[in-house]
Formats: structure tokens, sequence, C-alpha cells
């Protein structure tokens, strides 16, 4: 029997359901079957059962797709094997059967696409493409398929299928389908009855493709089929049009079909299209079966802006009067419905931060379980959510993100995919670095974070940028010069172990001085992860079939990560995946030989398949992605980046999917769905519809639209509701946030829709408001004084004490950088020096602090009076050069011009050179030191620079001293 249970309000769909799955079971062990399009709303419905009925168990929540085959299965007598057709079996087949039609004729356009492709890379991805349109094509185009098999059909398509059907050999949901309407439309019973559920619930469905209803329909005259139908409104609305079709119609017949059509809700006419095809089968349905009907719809209270259009949604109504004198006046501010217009996504995330913890102080009861927070894709937002309110404590919410790509959610997957394209890489000192910087990676090879600094300062003061060696650098086509390879870098550490502690040639190798006996294992530890690398970089050039594949990378993570520790969940995932890709490609027979690229984009796509949501309602405020069939209720509903160009999204299907070039009724579009799901997350709000969208350009400021859906929801406003001052609504629902989270606006009340909980940005508006920046130590340091007061401060109480003595160079230190000089005497603050950044380029050029380091050495060497080619063998073999012919013309000119400084430095300078001491006595304080490069003509400093003003400083202080 089937039985529809409807209601706009998903609470009374659950009571229905929690009701009806009480009466116990002939079998206690039996599992209660629910269908549900979204595992999200397993989880909802697990939750609700636990808190009603205080356990939730022995639930079997299936999709449709799945239970659809468990009834073939059973009416027919078969065993079928779901991945037998599979997605990722199916790509493996037609990768594997494709290059066997490539020079047919119809397959042209196919062979032209693949061509130069000797690592199968574009043939997969193709495969992949095509295996999604046949996937498409197995429930929405089943007659086509079977036309093809019987010999019908144009083009390579049904070529290409027919081959498929014959390598796979085990029936398709097409024949399946085929055969089941057959057995059941002849009245024959089902012959494996036990394999079938007791009952079945489908909940929260409100699409299903027309094959999968026939399906359930036909299961209903065996047992109990029970739908827990989302419907948005109590009225029959099979018939609401868009306004363009409604143009169209008009055209076309000269008159309104109906006055009932007309005025209709055109925010149901716009976005419903998706949900009118199931509609009217269900309508269809019960007209031409005995199926029961119960309806619990609950007419939403017109209290507020939400209410009122979830009101005239219900009903069906167009609430725009006909005479626009005639708006319903708003009596007061209303909340309900929020539009938030930022100027990026981070500003949306701090914006909506703020809103959440004004609505947790100002709607009753509310709790932050009562949040949920849905973007078109919760990636794109994730950083900027776990930057706001990971850190935010004024106030601290709780909060959950769920429902990311595994790669993006967990870095150690990431890290490994990324590992699979060590033969493409050129292995820079950035490269290396992260790798081992891996926690996994560092506690395979047993690196504390004292090695992993040790090694950074190796690889920046070696001159390490890329490439393990000279010879690999013959792959990029140049030359096997081993110069600022990690090779080169090894090489100069080692002797530096071995050699005195300073710069010696090894042979052509220069020993690098800063080499701690106490560092050698460290700089073993760093070797053998140098082999490893070098290892697979070289194994994984080469193609191997899928088994073998599962093995060596398996071999590969034992290699580069350390099995146990707060990983180890990630490395599982990874090996589950690889065992998936195993298992698919055995289904297909793929024993050929296939390049690393397609293996790391078969497992980047498994694990990109299968967000988790494991975090799904797991408490605090939930985020999560804005997907279809999920009505779950809360009081606040929000909506993330509804911006113009994205959402509704668009398909882009291949020129080559005959489904998308003729669009039948039932079938899924992703415009229409998107506009379907906006309409469920406005209906699925019971407080709060808050919406946010990027509406200004964060570079010009210049303005943004928001979605099309955005749009017409504020239209929609404006021509049924108008406010007090005859002003529309939207003028108070759309708030324009400034650009910085810090802006006065935020703080002054000037605008009572603006304003921020931060206490860190309220410091930095203040200083904003007044003009001014305070002192750095304005004054009393108790913490216990609030006043912001500032008060005059001794030098004793700042740490300042008077001493009987300064050193000459102190007293320069601190004229030269007084802040820095008072931070670290007066506060014992040591400042961050920044270190130079990790090159991955070898000079091609000497530019910056590296042509200051390079000209001051050949300066040196001038005045010592070295010889040339020593100091040119010295500075090739530091790696600071460019290399080859480039690098001889750099030193070449570099040394004449510091040949010339050092002739005129010797002209002014006499023939003597030498530090003078200082010894002054100034009354309150002794002046002590020593000044250098004190000529016979006087006081002298030589640098290859232009003159800075602490240049100036230090040799003023020095000429007063002297």
């Amino acid at each position: 029997m089937w039985r529809t249970v409807q209601s706009n309000r998903t609470e009374r769909l659950f009571e229905a359901f929690a009701r009806d799955i009480s009466s116990p079971p002939p079998d206690p062990l039996e599992p209660e079957t629910v269908v549900v399009q979204d595992m999200g709303m397993a989880r909802w419905l697990t939750h609700r059962l636990a808190v009603t009925a205080g356990v939730a168990a022995n639930i079997r929540f299936l999709v449709p797709a799945d239970l659809v085959r468990t009834v073939y299965g059973a009416w027919l007598g078969l065993e079928i094997q779901p991945e037998s057709w599979s997605r990722p079996v199916l790509t493996w087949h037609i990768f594997r059967h494709l290059p066997d039609f490539l020079d047919r004729e119809e397959f042209a356009d196919l062979r032209r696409y693949i061509s130069e492709d000797p690592l199968g890379l574009k043939a997969y991805q193709l495969a992949e493409r095509i295996a999604a349109v046949f996937d498409r094509y197995l429930v929405y185009r089943q007659e086509m398929l079977l036309s093809w098999e019987d010999g019908n059909g144009e083009g390579w398509q049904p070529v290409l299928w027919r081959r498929l059907a014959e390598a796979i050999g085990e029936p398709h949901q097409a024949r399946l389908h085929q055969q089941f309407r057959k057995a059941a439309g002849g009245g024959r019973a089902p012959e494996r009855p036990e394999a079938l559920p007791r009952r079945v619930s489908l909940f929260g469905v409100n699409h299903l493709a027309p094959v999968h209803l026939e399906v359930f329909v036909r299961l209903a005259s065996q047992l109990p089929v029970t739908l827990y139908y989302p419907n948005p409104s109590g009225a029959y609305w099979g018939d609401v049009e868009t306004e363009k079709q409604r143009i169209r119609r008009e055209a076309r017949t000269g008159a309104p079909t109906s006055a009932f059509a007309d005025d209709a809700n055109p925010l149901m006419g716009s976005w419903a299209q998706s949900g009118k095809f199931f509609f009217d089968s269900l309508q269809k349905i019960h007209e031409e079966t005995e199926a029961l009907e119960e309806d619990l719809f609950e007419e939403p209270a017109p209290a507020s802006l939400l209410g009122c259009v979830q009101h005239d949604i219900f009903h069906l109504a167009d609430g725009r009067p006909k005479d626009p004198d005639a708006k319903q006046p708003l009596s007061g501010p209303d909340a309900s419905i929020q539009v938030h217009a930022c100027h990026s996504p981070m500003r949306e995330v701090q914006a909506l931060h703020d809103r959440i913890a004004w609505m947790l102080d100002h709607l009753p009861d509310l709790a932050p379980e009562d949040i949920v927070i849905m973007a078109p894709d919760i990636d794109v937002y994730a950083p900027y959510v776990e930057a706001v309110f990971g850190t935010r404590d004024d106030p601290r919410i709780p909060w959950n993100l769920s429902e990311r790509k595994a790669p993006l959610e967990d870095p150690l997957l990431e890290k490994i995919l990324e590992m699979l394209s060590l033969p493409r890489r050129r292995l820079t000192a950035s490269d290396v670095l992260s790798l081992m910087e891996t926690p996994a990676v560092a506690a395979r090879f047993d690196l504390t974070p004292d090695d992993l600094a040790r090694i950074r300062t190796w690889v920046r003061e070696t001159g390490i940028r890329w490439g393990l060696d000279g010879e690999r650098k013959k792959q990029w086509g140049l030359p096997a010069d081993p110069a600022n390879t990690w090779q080169m870098g090894l090489d100069r550490l080692f002797a530096g172990y071995a050699l005195p502690p300073r710069e010696i040639f090894c042979g052509r190798i220069l020993a690098y001085p800063h080499v701690e006996a106490a560092w050698a294992e460290c700089l073993g530890k760093l070797q053998d992860l140098l082999d490893r690398i070098a290892f697979w970089q070289e194994t994984l050039k080469e193609a191997h079939p899928p088994s073998r594949w599962q093995e060596l990378l398996n071999r590969l993570l034992d290699d580069f990560f350390h099995p146990e520790g707060e990983w180890e969940g990630s490395l599982r995932s990874f090996r589950r995946a690889l065992d998936r890709f195993r298992g698919f490609a055995d289904l297909a027979g793929m024993t050929e030989p296939v390049s690393v690229q397609v293996v790391q984009a078969h497992l980047g796509a498994l694990l990109d398949s299968a967000p988790s949501i494991r975090r799904f309602l797991s408490g605090g405020v939930t985020f999560c992605n804005l997907v279809p069939m999920r009505t779950i209720p809360f009081r606040v509903v929000c909506l993330l980046g509804m911006n113009d160009s994205d959402f509704p999204r668009m398909d882009h299907p291949p020129q080559f999917d005959l489904a998308a070039r003729d669009p039948q009724p039932g079938d899924r579009l992703r415009n229409r769905e998107d506009r379907f799901l906006f309409l469920e997350a406005l209906l699925s709000a019971r407080d709060v519809f808050y919406v946010s969208y990027v509406g200004r350009d964060i570079r010009d400021d210049s303005e943004r639209v928001p979605s099309v859906l955005v749009s017409e929801l504020l239209d929609y406003l404006d021509g049924s509701r108008v406010l007090s001052d005859g002003r529309p609504p939207s003028a108070d629902i759309v708030v324009r946030h400034p650009l910085q989270p810090f802006s006065r606006r935020l703080y002054d009340g000037s605008d009572p829709r603006l304003f921020s909980y931060d206490r860190q940005w309220l410091e930095a508006a203040r200083t904003e408001e007044r003009d001014e920046t305070p002192p750095f130590f304005p004054g009393h340091t108790d913490p216990g004084n609030h006043t912001g007061t500032s008060q005059t401060v001794t030098p004793a109480q700042a740490g300042v004490h008077t001493v009987p003595e300064v050193n000459l160079e102190d007293l320069v230190r601190f004229f030269e950088n007084p802040s820095r000089w008072f931070l670290e005497k007066a506060l014992g603050m040591t400042p961050y020096r920044e270190e130079d950044p990790i090159q991955d380029e070898e000079p091609f050029t000497v530019a910056g602090l590296d042509r200051y380091r390079v000209e001051t050495d050949i300066f040196q060497a001038v005045l010592d009076g070295r010889d040339p080619e020593e100091t040119w063998e010295l500075l090739r073999a530091r790696g600071v050069l460019p290399q080859g012919a480039a690098g001889k013309v750099v030193f070449r000119d570099t040394f004449r011009a510091m040949e010339e400084m050092a002739e005129r430095a010797r002209e002014w300078a006499g023939t003597s050179r030498k530090a003078v001491e200082v010894d002054l006595d100034l009354g309150s304080v002794r002046l002590r030191g020593w000044i250098p490069q004190v000529t016979e003509r006087g006081l002298m400093q030589v640098r290859p620079a232009k003159i800075k003003g602490k240049d100036r400083i230090r040799l003023g202080i020095r000429h007063l001293a002297l």
C-alpha cells in the first residue's frame, strides 16, 4: 500500500514517522528501512529519534538507488553486483576499450582530443566524463540505451556502449528495470520475498527519478511504503509558472489560462519548477491507485516578515497588491529576514559571527545547535570560518564544520596526493622542507623541531635551490651542473663535518663551516630522506598495473609516514582508497600499465567524492554544504556566498551529453534544483532567514549584485510591504558592511544595524576615532587598571636604570634604532628577526641583499690582495652567482667595480687602518669602547652600498667620541 504523509513542516513529518515506526516488527532483529536522499537527513532523524524515544538503533538508511537494486534482486531472483556498473568501474572500462575504436571515423573527435597523450591522463579524464554521462543515461535515458543495444543509434556513443555491455556482462539498471517492469506488470510475485524489508519509509524526499518512483509504487503492492513528503504549499501548485513562462503563454494563447495562475505566488513560480514533476507524479499516483494520503499542514503565522513570506507561499498567494498604495505597512524593525552585503568572504564570516552573537542574546532560548550556516561550496569558506569562529572569544560560539572534501580537510591526505607528483616536481627547497615539516614525516625520520630549524638554516646558507643533483637537471633540458642542488648542499655539509670549521675546498666542494659534531645524526636523517625521495622519484616515473600500484603506494606510505600518531586515521583513509582503486580496476579487468598521473587522478576523485559528515550536527553552530533535499528545520538558517555568479549554479555538460541536449520531464537540472533548494532553506527557517553575499569589490568598492534569487525575494518584499516612512523594506533589510572590521561605523552607533562584539577591533576603532596612535608604552602597567588613562613613567618604573658606564657600540645602536634598543634593554624583549626567505630558483642575477653580500666579499678580497680566480671559485662554490657564463660576467663586472672602489679607499686611507680605544669621562657617565678604521687622515667607513641614515649616525657619534 502506498501512503503519502505531507506537510509544510518537517517536524510534523517526523512526528508521523516516529509514530509509525513505534509499532514493533515481528522480528525484533529486522532493521527499519528508511530511504533518504542525503545522509545529513539520516543523521538528523537519528538524533531526533534518540531524543524523543530515548534510543535510535537498528535503522538502515539507504539512498533510493540502493533500495531499487534490492527490489530488482528480490523480484528477479538475482544477486546484483552494485559495483559492476558503478561510475569508477565504468571509467576503467571506457579507458581500457576506447583505444580499440579510435581508428574509426565516428571517433575522430575523440581521437583528436587525446592525441599527444603519452601519459594517458587526457584519455582517463575523457573516460571519466563519458562514464558520468553514461551513468546519467542509466537512470534517465534507459530506453535509449536499450535501443542502442538492439543495434540502433548513430555516432560513437552507441558503438562504445555496445562494447561496454558486452565486456561487463552483468545486467545494468536499464536492463534490470525492463525485466522488473515485465515481471511486476505481468503479476509475477517476487522470487525472493525474504530479501525485501517489512516496510519502507521515504523521508524528506521531494524528487525521485521516474524509474525509481515506478519501482517504489510497484513495491507498494507487496508491502507498506510511506512517503513523508515536504510539501511547501497546501494548495495545488503543479501549474505555477515563472514570469517568462507566463508571458510566453499569453503571447501564444492571447489570454491567461486561469485567474488562479496569474495570482499565484511569484516566488513559487520561480523557485519551485524543479519540484513540479514529482508533485504532479504524486497526484497521478493518488488518482490511479488506492493510495492513502494524510495531510499534516500547519499554516505559518504571519507574525514576522519571514512568517508573512512563508504564509504567502503556503497559500500560493501573491502578496503584492495591484495598487501600490495598498501595500501592507511594517510597524517596526523586523530581523526575521536579513541580507548582508560585504566586501569579501572573510568579512561575511566576521559579520555572521557578530549577528549570531546578537541572536543568541536576543532570541529567547536560542542555542547554537538551533543555527545552521550553509554555502554552495563550504570549502571556500572553511578557512575563514576556522579563522573567525576558531579564534574569537567575544563571545566564543561553539561550532562544527562538516562535508569538506577529504584532501582539503586533511592536510596529510593532500600531502600524500602531492607526493604522487614527485616525477614532475623540480624538488625545490620549499618542496622538500614542506615535506619534512609534515608531522607524520618528521616523526618517521625522527626529526625534532630543532633539527627542522637547523636544516632550514643549512638549506638557506649552502645555496640549495632545486633539483636532487646535476644529472636530474637534464630532464628539464638543462646542463648537468650540480650548482644549487640538494647534492651540492649535502656535499658541502658533509665536507664541513669532516674538515676544520672554516671554508676549505675539498676538490671542487667548498666545506660549509657551521656543522658541529653533535649534528651528525641530523645530517644523516636529511640524507636518508633525500635518498628515499630519489628512489621514489624514479620509481613513480614508470607505468605499472593497478595491482602493482597498490603495493607500491602502500610501501611509499611506510617509507615516509610514521604509522602511529594522530594521523593514523588519515593513513587508513588513503589505504582504503587504494583498496577501492584496486577493486574497481580488477572489476574492469584492468591489467594494463597506467601512469602515476592516472593513478593520482583516480585516487583524488575517490577522496573528493566522499565528504565527511561525521561532524554534522555534532554540537554548536553547524556549517555545511547547501545540498538538495535537506529540509532540516532550524530556528536560524544562514546562507553564505549568495553571489550572482555563484548561485544558482549552472550545469556545464560536455557537448556529447545527449540528455542535456534534449531535457525531459523529471531530469535533474542544477539551476532549477538550486532554486528549489533556496525555497527549501527559506521554508526551513523558523525565526531568522539570513543571507550574505559579496556586495562590494574589495579593490575599488564598486557595487556587486547578489544572486538573482535574493533579488527576487527583495523585489517581492518591496512589492508587498512598505516601511512606516514610505521606504521599501529592502532599504532596512540589506545591511552594507564596511570594508574593515575596525571601522568606527561598527562601534559609534551611527547606524543601529551595524555593530560588532569584537573588543580587539574596538581598540583599533578607538585609535581611528582619536586620529592618533597611542604610545607603545603609555603608562601604568597594573593589569587591574582599566581606566585607559596615560600616566607619566619614570625610567626606573620602565625598568631603565642609570649606569655608571656606557659602551660606545651600545650608544651607536641606541641612536640607530631607539625602539629596538628600548625593547631589548628596558623590556627584556627580543624583537622577531625575520629570516631570509627560502629561495626556489637558482640565481639568474645578483640583486638586493645578495648583491650587497657578494660585493662585500669581493671588496674585502681585493683589499686583502687575494687572487681573483680564488675569489671566483669561492663564490661559485657557495652558489650565490648565476651558473655558467652569466656568472662569470657578473663576477668580472663586480670585481672591476670593487677594484675601483678599493683604489679610492686606499687613496683616502693612506697606509694606516687601525682601531682606537675611547675612554671619556662625561661627568655622570663614562663612555668606553673602540673605534675601528681610523686612518692617517681620520675616521673612515667603507662599504659597497648607498649612504643611509644609520651610516651618518654611526660616523657622527664615533667622530664626536674620537
